[in-house]
């Protein structure tokens, strides 16, 4: 029962954001060929609970605590409605439109942000023909001018096709679950299988993951390996398809959860030697002649090395530069303040402070590290 209510659970959440998207095109752009308006075509599919509960979460649908408010809802569903609901979805046939719409709304939003120079006018002029710039301004108040607001709505739809992407992907993987668990009908996995390559139409996803530098380019597709998905047990290995579509994507889901695990466990390992150091040091001041304060050099510089090569290539990564920087700063900022004060540490007291000062960097530099490729 648990593997359906996480299927249904993000099968209503990429719905409720397609919804979402739908009405933002209709505030956002004129209705063109460029942007097909939906919104009013798909209300008509979506029970009423649904429309309430897209009325309630509004703009709080693109943050990870709106899982919890629609795990509620799925959870006063039975199995049999749970079942019934993912046999009778039909929001699916507006899938390619949602993909389409919201890489419009960051390339064209791009165009008229001043963040992104390299434009030519004529699609400067297309974009700014189409654009509703009074709601942009209108909404974020009077002390907004046109191209701050530009600025902000080119920010904020990055960022909600990042988030519509790993939704997208968590209920691909959420299926494989259900599969590998023999849950899921042949009919009903092919029948996930025809909707979720509604993304993939006109090679949408893989621009959708391009545009914001999302994803491995391996993984440029969301249904990339037609054989893990297919209904018969027909495979080159005559293995149950249930079984393949489990592994099919669960490459990166596992790797996270596996450093998140690993990671913390290391650093706890790593402070019973540290401990022992501490016991056993002694209380003397270094000199210039010992080769500890020398080791101790080359270490503080190979650190800093290690924190600029990993940070800097992150602040050019289209994607990556869109988290949310603070904790990241402060914590690679005290790894670097402990590299540099280690050495000095070393002449001016125990030599025991100068080791604690560079292991507390290494510590934060490895948090550091874990965020990035959480965030990935």
């Amino acid at each position: 029962m648990a593997c359906i209510q996480e299927i249904v659970c993000y099968n209503i959440w990429v719905d409720l954001i397609s919804f979402h998207v739908g009405n933002a095109t209709e505030d956002q752009f004129f209705n063109s060929a460029r942007y097909p308006y939906f919104a009013s075509r798909m209300r008509l599919g979506l029970p009423e609970d649904l429309l309430k509960m897209s009325e309630g979460l509004n703009d709080a649908i693109f943050d990870p605590g709106a899982r919890e408010r629609i795990m509620i809802f799925v959870q006063t569903m039975t199995y049999e409605e749970s079942l019934a609901f993912l046999d009778t979805c039909s929001s699916s046939r507006f899938y390619r439109e949602v993909m389409n719409n919201q890489i419009c709304l960051v390339e064209d939003l791009r165009v008229l942000s001043h963040q992104f120079h390299s434009v030519q006018n004529q699609d400067k002029v297309r974009a700014q023909r189409s654009c509703i710039s009074s709601f942009m301004t209108r909404s974020l108040g009077l002390k907004y001018d046109e191209q701050k607001a530009y600025d902000h709505f080119a920010s904020l739809n990055e960022n909600r096709l990042i988030f519509c992407l790993k939704i997208i992907r968590k209920l691909r993987n959420s299926i494989g679950v259900a599969a590998s668990a023999g849950i899921l009908s042949h009919d009903l996995l092919a029948t996930f299988r025809m909707r979720l390559r509604e993304f993939d139409q006109r090679g949408l996803y893989s621009l959708a993951c391009s545009t914001v530098a999302f994803g491995l380019s391996e993984q440029s597709q969301l249904i990339a390996d037609s054989e893990a998905w297919d209904a018969s047990s027909n495979g080159k290995d005559h293995a149950p398809a249930s079984n393949k579509v489990a592994h099919a994507y669960a490459s990166g889901e596992t790797m996270r959860s596996t450093l998140t695990f690993i990671v913390p466990i290391f650093m706890l390992l790593s402070a019973i030697p540290a401990a022992m150091a501490w016991k056993h040091s002694k209380p003397d001041k270094g000199g210039t002649l010992d080769s500890d304060l020398w080791q101790a050099l080359a270490s503080s510089i190979l650190q800093l090395l290690s924190l600029i090569t990993f940070i800097w290539p992150t602040l050019k990564n289209p994607r990556l530069s869109q988290l949310t920087w603070i904790w990241i700063w402060l914590l690679a900022g005290f790894s670097a303040v402990c590299a540099i004060a280690s050495v000095p540490v070393y002449l001016m007291g125990p030599t025991i402070w100068s080791f604690v000062i560079s292991f507390a960097g290494s510590l934060g530099q490895a948090v550091v590290q874990l965020q990035v490729v959480n965030a990935i």
